[in-house]
């Protein structure tokens, strides 16, 4: 009986360890500051706000504005972009609980980065491109800033 039990107990560790290692997701390592400085070291984008707190943005080319747009944004609301990022992710859930739950299912069913893994590359234009990516380094730099 003995035997029994313990055959039991050891199948049922493996059980949850295993369930363990398939469910654990953990979040990406954090970037350095220094990094982050780094990649926003090539754009040259100019934020003035006026009286109103409006940000003007202004830079030489397409890639600079929306360095300097992201960077404002995130000054203004970023606590509403991180959501949208968790979202996007299909990480939601992770903040702000089990309602948030079929957000995340959503993502997962449509595939929606298996999609963007698929199609980025070639259905993207390399001006577009540029622009999301000058965006997402006004966010990381902005970031780095105020963690």
């Amino acid at each position: 009986m003995k035997r029994i039990l313990w055959g039991l107990a050891g199948l049922l560790t493996l059980v949850i360890l295993a369930a363990a290692a398939f469910l654990w997701d953990p979040l990406p390592a954090n970037p350095s500051a220094g990094v982050l400085a780094a990649g926003a070291a090539s754009y040259d984008a100019e934020i003035i706000r006026d009286e109103f707190g409006v940000p003007h943005i202004r830079g030489a080319r397409d890639r600079d504005a929306a360095f300097g747009l992201a960077y404002a944004h995130a000054e203004d609301d970023f606590e509403t972009i991180q959501e949208v990022v968790a979202a996007t992710r299909g990480s939601l859930a992770r903040y702000r609980g089990k309602d948030a739950a079929p957000v995340d299912y959503m993502v997962a069913l449509l595939g929606v980065w298996d999609t963007v893994a698929a199609r980025y590359e070639t259905d993207v234009p390399e001006d577009v491109k540029a622009m999301a990516e000058a965006y997402a380094a006004g966010l990381n730099l902005y970031a780095s800033q105020h963690p």
